[in-house]
Order: structure tokens, then C-alpha cells, then sequence
């Protein structure tokens, strides 16, 4: 999971924009193993561009899922989760001021506990710049603030991982393939559908599937969405669908079934 967001902030005492800084942040997930008792080190980082003033930076810890369609994510305070691993995790520095062309490196002090049922857990470490409360008093209009995010995974063996895929639809132009977890642990999930015609071996159409990542908890499944090609390749019919999920396990999911494609009319052209 990576994220780059902007939120922003109001300011109403007239002064001129001021130029922007700018940020390269690579944040990949953080995947460790490890066992009770454990105490594991890593870092994630920030480097700054040219820019007209130092950042302050701080960092802290969430515990996030996605919902049951997989379209969006949901950020709670560390500990809402009973799988969440945020309360094992302390953040060096928790806040940094940082100079131009500069680099924030926060270290992540992971403390396994010794009772700790075996399992995946996860959070997520977010760093967000704090604006300058002087430049905020003397601006008008908006002003742009970074925050950068990404997933952070604890596994605990032995590592249960199955998932079963319970229904493939059409939703309009979109192809969707529900996913239910029966393990313990996350897992990253991605595919294809094969759309054939009825009676037929030939594939007419392969429709990739979005990434996305099947939790344990809350909520235990998700869907995977696959836009359908242009209605001259897939015109409306009937069809039959093969899904095809990757896991990460040492086989593949599949399911098969007979759908409906109604393509909506197009408009002549003028």
C-alpha cells in the first residue's frame, strides 16, 4: 500500500503564494517475520527538493482496512484492531524539522510480544509535514500540506493462508470478482477474468483485475474490479467468465460462470 495525500488548510490574511517545497517519498510496504520475543528494526524516509524553507515533519502510527468492495480505506487510532501490530511499533524521531534538500529517515522499532498468537498483523505509519503556523497567518486562500502513508506488516508463524473466491458479476462496464480470506493472516490478491462465448474454448477478451489486499479483520473479504474492453471486442451477450486470483498461494483460485453483458447504446456520432 503506498498513499499520497493532500489535505488542505485555510488562511485568510492576504500575503502572496509562496513558493511550494517539493518531496521524493518511497515508500514500499514493510513485510517482516518474525517470532515472539522478537525486537526488529527498519526505516522509511523522506527526501526533500530545493525549496524557500525547512519542513517540520511528524510521524505516527494508525490501524487501517479496506471496505467489503475493496474501493476505499478506513484510518482508526493505533489499537482499534485486535490484529493491529501499531502498539508493538515506537517511531524515532516521532518529529523532525528538515532543510532543503534534506532527508528525514524515522526508524521503526518493532517489539514482538512473547504471548502473541501466531497470525499476521499490520498498521500503517503515517508522516505528515506540519504546516508553519507563520506562514499560515500571513497567507490568503489555500495552502497544500503532504502526508505519506504506507502498510506495515508483522507475520507470526505458522501462517494460515486460504481464500475461496464466492461470486464473479458484471456492475456496467466493470467485471468484479468477490474474494473471502479463511486464513490468518493478510494477503495480496490480484487476477484476471477470461470471457469466452457459450459453448467455445476461444477467448474473446482477458480482463485484468486490480491489486488489492484481503484482511482477516474486520470485515474478512474483498472485491477485485476489471473495467470490461470496448463493446466492439465484448458486445452485449451472454458469456461465460473464468476468474483467475492470485493469493499468494501455491495455487491459483478459479471460478467459473455464465454472465449477462448489457452494454449501454452509444450516441451517433454528429
Amino acid at each position: 500500500m503506498f498513499l499520497a495525500v493532500c489535505a488542505l488548510l485555510l488562511a485568510f490574511a492576504p500575503a502572496p503564494m509562496a513558493q511550494a517545497n517539493t518531496f521524493t517519498a518511497a515508500f514500499s510496504p514493510i513485510r517482516l517475520n518474525a517470532k515472539p520475543g522478537d525486537v526488529v528494526t527498519t526505516s522509511v524516509a523522506i527526501t526533500t527538493g530545493a525549496g524557500p524553507r525547512s519542513i517540520n515533519f511528524r510521524a505516527h502510527l494508525e490501524d487501517w482496512w479496506r471496505t467489503a468492495d475493496g474501493l476505499k480505506t478506513f484510518y482508526r487510532p493505533a489499537g482499534t484492531l485486535r490484529r493491529s501490530c501499531s502498539q508493538w511499533v515506537s517511531l524515532t524521531p516521532a518529529e523532525q524539522e528538515v532543510a532543503p534538500g534534506g532527508r528525514l529517515s524515522v526508524r521503526l522499532t518493532v517489539s514482538v510480544p512473547r504471548d502473541v498468537e501466531p497470525g499476521g498483523y499490520w498498521c500503517a505509519v503515517t508522516i505528515d509535514e506540519l504546516p508553519n503556523p507563520l506562514e499560515v497567518a500571513r497567507q490568503t486562500g489555500i495552502s497544500f500540506v503532504a502526508s505519506f502513508s504506507t502498510g506495515v506488516y508483522v507475520y507470526i508463524s505458522p501462517l494460515t493462508r486460504d481464500a475461496v473466491i464466492t461470486d464473479l458479476r458484471v456492475d456496467g462496464d466493470e467485471l468484479q470478482v468477490a474474494v473471502r480470506g479463511k486464513g490468518n493472516t493478510p494477503m495480496h490478491v490480484n487476477g484476471r477474468v477470461e470471457l469466452r462465448q457459450p459453448g467455445s474454448d476461444v477467448v474473446i477478451a482477458t480482463v485484468s483485475l486490480d491489486r488489492n489486499v484481503l484482511l482477516p479483520e474486520p470485515i474478512g473479504s474483498t472485491v477485485l474490479h476489471g473495467k470490461l474492453p470496448d463493446a466492439a471486442t465484448v458486445p452485449s451477450g451472454r458469456y461465460v467468465a473464468r476468474g483467475i486470483v492470485d493469493a499468494e498461494l501455491d495455487h491459483y483460485l478459479g471460478a467459473e460462470k455464465s454472465l449477462e453483458v448489457n452494454r449501454a447504446p452509444t450516441s451517433p456520432a454528429p
